[in-house]
C-alpha cells in the first residue's frame, strides 16, 4: 500500500506474518514476534470461518458522491452480508487509496498499478490463507482465478469486510459500533495488522503511543491512515439506515397509539354535548345548556339499552375532559378544548364519538331541521393538525350518513334542507379541531337553529334524543359492532403491516427502482440479482430457510434466472409474500408459506387464530388484515406517510413484486385478521 502525504511517500507494510526492523533486531525476538503473528493471525481465521452466516445488519445509505458506478452497491452487498455497516468498509477502500475512489487503468484490477502491489481493489494481502474459505463460501473462485481473485470486487469486498468483523470480534468489541475508537481500531486492524492493532488498543487508543510491535509507529502515515478512517467513515455514514423490520408500523397512523376496532360483545360510545366548558368560547346563545340537556337524555336511552356510554362532560356519574386553564387566546383555548374531547374519546376505545350542536344564523328564518357533518381526508383543522386518517375519515361518513337515514324515517324529526347539506342530510369537508384529532368514528348533529321554535320545544327536544339515541343503535348495534381498541407498533396487525411497508421499501430500492415491483420486466429484476443487489426479501427467498418451509412451487417468471435451472424464488407470488410476513413476524410459524387459497382455507379453520369475515368497505378493515378473493390475497396497510395515499400491499404472479396500492383491489371479499 502506498501513500501520498505532504508530498511524502510512505510506504506503510501490510499484515505478511511480521515487519523486519532491520538486522539489529535480535532472531529471538523477530521469532517471538512471527510466533505471536500466526498465533492471531490463525485465531482470526478461525473467527471468520465461525462467524459466518451471522445475522446482516442490512444498512443502506444515501448516494456516495463520486463512488463510480456500480462500487456503493457492490461494497453494501459485501458489507451487508459479512454483518459490518458499509460506511467502514467504504472508508476502508478510500483509507487504502489516499482517499480516492480510484479505478485502476483501463477499469481492470488485474492490471492493477505496481506501486499497489497488484493487490486488487481492498490490496489483500495473506492470500492464499482465505481461498479456501471463500470458495466454500460459494465465490466459485475458480471462475475468477484461484491466482487472482482479489482483484474481483464483489470476491474482494467481502474478504475484506468479514476480516474487518473479525477484528471487532478478536478485540470483543460490538461489530456494528460507530464510535472513533472502534473506527480507528477497525482501520489499524486492516492496515497495520492483529498485533499492533491490539496493542494499540490495550494502550489505550492513544495514537501518540507506538505498539512494541510496530517500531515504525512513527512513520505518519500509519497514524494518518487510522485518523482518516474515520474521517471518511463519518462521511459515508450520513443517511445510512438499517432494514429494520418493527420500523415499518412508525410509518402507519392507526398503529400510533390511536384505535383500531375488532369483534366486540359490546359498544362504547361517547357523547360530547358541545361547548360549555372553562375553556370553551365558542356556541350559540343557549347552545351548551340544550346540548347538555339533549345529550344527557341520549346518554339515559343508550346505557338502557346496554351501551357503555361517557360523557365528556356533564355526567352525573362523574368523569370528562380535563377543564384546567389553557394557555392562549380564546380561539387556541377552544381549540385546545376540543382537542381534549377527541383524545378523551380515544381513550375510551370508543365505536363512535357523537358531537352534540345546535346551528345559529342570522337568517329571517331560521332553518328547523337538523344535518350532520363528517370530516373528508385528506384535510387539516384550524389548528393546522392533519386529521383524521383516511381510515377513520371514511368510517365516520358511513355512520354519519347511516344516522341522518335512520332520523329521516319515521322519528317525527325534521332534516335540514338547506344547501350546505347533501341529500342524506350530511355536511362533509368539515375537519374541525375536534374531527381532526379523533382516531375513532365521529359525527356531529346540528340539531336545529337555535333561533328556531324546536330549540324552544321541550316536546321536540325530546323527540330528537330518543332519534339520536335509536339512530345510533341502529348504526352501531350492540353485540355485533365494532369496538376500538388501542393499536401500537407491536400488536401483532401493526407488526404484519410495518414488515409490508418496510419490505416494499426495501424493495423499491434495490431491485426496481421505479417503485413498481419490476413491473412486467423481469429482466431489471434478474439485473439486481447479477449485481449482488437484492432487497431482504429476495434475498430470503434464495436462501434455505425459506426452503425449509416446505413450499417449493415455483415463479415462472422472476425467479428462475437465465441460464439457470435454480428452484425460482417467488418474487412476483402474492401468496409467498403474505407467507413472509406472517412468518416473519412470528404472527403464526405454521401459516402456509405459499397458495393463497391454502392460506385461506388454513386461517378458516383455525378460529382460535383468526378471525375471517365478508367484507363491504375499506372502513371495515384495519392494518394488518389480510384481504383474499379466489386467486389473489393481500395485506391492508392504512394510511401511512411513507407512501401517501397508498393502502394496500401486494405481488402479483408474474406482474410484479411486493408495491402498494392506492387501495385494497376492487373485487376483494375476504378479510383475515389476526387474533392475539
Amino acid at each position: 500500500m502506498e501513500f501520498n502525504l505532504e508530498g511524502q511517500k510512505n510506504k506503510i507494510k501490510t499484515r505478511k506474518g511480521y515487519t523486519l526492523v532491520g538486522l539489529a533486531i535480535a532472531i529471538i525476538v523477530t521469532a517471538v514476534i512471527l510466533i505471536l503473528v500466526i498465533t492471531l493471525f490463525g485465531a482470526s481465521i478461525a473467527a471468520w470461518w465461525n462467524s459466518r452466516g451471522e445475522a446482516s445488519p442490512n444498512i443502506n445509505c444515501d448516494t456516495w458522491a463520486g463512488a463510480p458506478a456500480g462500487y456503493q452497491d457492490k461494497i453494501t452487498a459485501a458489507a451487508n452480508k459479512a454483518g459490518i455497516q458499509p460506511a467502514l468498509l467504504g472508508a476502508i477502500y478510500l483509507s487504502e487509496h489516499n482517499n480516492n475512489w480510484y479505478t485502476p487503468p483501463g477499469g481492470s484490477w488485474t492490471a492493477d498499478t505496481p506501486n499497489e502491489g497488484n493487490q486488487g481493489p481492498f490490496q489483500i494481502p495473506n492470500k492464499d490463507d482465505y481461498a479456501e474459505f471463500l470458495d466454500k463460501e460459494g465465490f466459485k473462485i475458480s471462475s475468477v482465478g484461484r491466482s487472482d481473485w482479489w482483484n474481483d470486487f464483489d470476491t474482494a469486498a467481502y474478504a475484506a469486510a468479514v476480516d474487518i468483523k473479525n477484528g471487532f470480534k478478536w478485540a470483543n468489541k460490538p461489530i456494528n459500533s460507530s464510535d472513533e475508537q472502534a473506527i480507528v481500531f477497525a482501520g489499524l486492524w486492516y492496515n497495520t495488522g492483529p498485533v499492533a492493532a491490539q496493542e494499540w488498543a490495550n494502550g489505550g487508543y492513544n495514537l501518540s503511543v507506538s505498539p512494541s510491535s510496530k517500531p515504525d509507529w512513527g512513520n505518519p502515515g500509519t497514524q494518518q491512515y487510522a485518523k482518516r478512517t474515520w474521517t471518511n467513515f463519518q462521511k459515508l455514514n450520513l443517511g445510512c439506515k438499517a432494514f429494520t423490520p418493527s420500523a415499518g408500523a412508525s410509518y402507519i397512523q392507526a398503529c400510533q397509539g390511536g384505535t383500531t376496532t375488532t369483534s366486540s360483545d359490546g359498544s362504547i360510545i361517547v357523547i360530547d354535548p358541545g361547548h360549555g366548558t372553562p375553556n370553551n368560547h365558542a356556541g350559540a346563545t343557549g347552545e351548551p345548556g340544550i346540548a347538555l340537556e339533549v345529550g344527557l337524555a341520549v346518554t339515559n336511552q343508550l346505557r338502557a339499552k346496554g351501551y357503555t356510554v361517557y360523557m365528556t362532560r356533564g355526567d352525573p356519574n362523574g368523569g370528562g375532559i380535563d377543564t384546567s386553564a389553557a394557555p392562549g387566546n380564546n380561539d387556541q383555548q377552544t381549540d385546545e378544548d376540543n382537542k381534549r374531547r377527541a383524545l378523551f374519546a380515544n381513550s375510551k376505545g370508543a365505536a363512535l364519538i357523537f358531537r352534540i350542536h345546535a346551528d345559529s344564523s342570522s337568517a329571517s328564518t331560521p332553518h328547523q331541521g337538523y344535518y350532520f357533518t363528517y370530516p373528508t381526508y385528506p384535510g387539516s383543522s384550524r389548528d393546522g393538525h392533519a386529521g383524521p386518517s383516511q381510515d377513520t375519515a371514511q368510517k365516520s361518513e358511513a355512520i354519519a350518513k347511516a344516522l341522518s337515514a335512520f332520523m329521516a324515517t319515521g322519528q317525527g324529526l325534521t332534516k335540514q334542507s338547506d344547501p350546505k347539506s347533501d341529500t342524506a342530510g350530511t355536511q362533509y369537508g368539515r375537519n374541525l379541531v375536534g374531527s381532526s384529532w379523533s382516531t375513532v368514528p365521529s359525527a356531529l348533529i346540528e340539531m336545529f337553529d337555535m333561533t328556531s321554535s324546536n330549540a324552544t320545544s321541550s316536546s321536540y327536544k325530546v323527540k330528537m334524543a330518543t332519534g339520536i339515541a335509536n339512530a345510533i343503535a341502529s348504526a352501531v348495534p350492540l353485540g355485533t359492532s365494532s369496538q376500538a381498541q388501542t393499536a401500537t407498533s407491536t400488536t401483532p396487525g401493526c407488526k404484519i403491516a410495518g414488515l409490508a411497508l418496510e419490505v416494499v421499501k426495501d424493495v423499491a430500492a434495490k431491485e426496481c427502482s421505479k417503485g413498481d415491483g419490476c413491473r412486467n420486466n423481469p429482466s431489471k429484476y434478474y439485473d439486481s440479482v447479477a449485481k449482488n443487489n437484492l432487497s431482504i426479501y429476495a434475498q430470503f427467498l434464495q436462501n434455505s430457510n425459506y426452503k425449509s418451509w416446505g413450499f417449493s412451487g415455483s415463479d415462472r417468471c422472476y425467479g428462475k434466472f437465465p441460464g439457470q435451472a435454480a428452484e425460482a424464488t417467488g418474487f412476483s407470488d402474492c401468496a409467498r409474500f403474505i407467507g413472509y410476513l406472517l412468518r416473519q413476524t412470528g404472527a403464526d410459524a405454521s401459516f402456509p408459506a405459499g397458495g393463497s387459497s391454502d392460506q385461506h382455507d388454513y386461517a378458516t379453520e383455525h378460529k382460535d387464530k383468526y378471525d375471517v369475515k365478508k367484507f363491504h368497505n375499506i372502513s371495515e378493515l384495519q392494518p394488518g388484515d389480510i384481504v383474499w378473493t379466489e386467486g389473489h390475497i393481500e395485506i391492508y396497510i392504512g394510511e401511512n406517510t411513507a407512501f401517501p395515499g397508498f393502502t394496500a400491499a401486494s405481488a402479483s404472479l408474474c406482474n410484479h413484486g411486493p408495491i402498494m396500492l392506492p387501495q385494497t383491489d376492487s373485487g376483494m371479499t375476504t378479510r383475515i385478521r389476526v387474533l392475539k
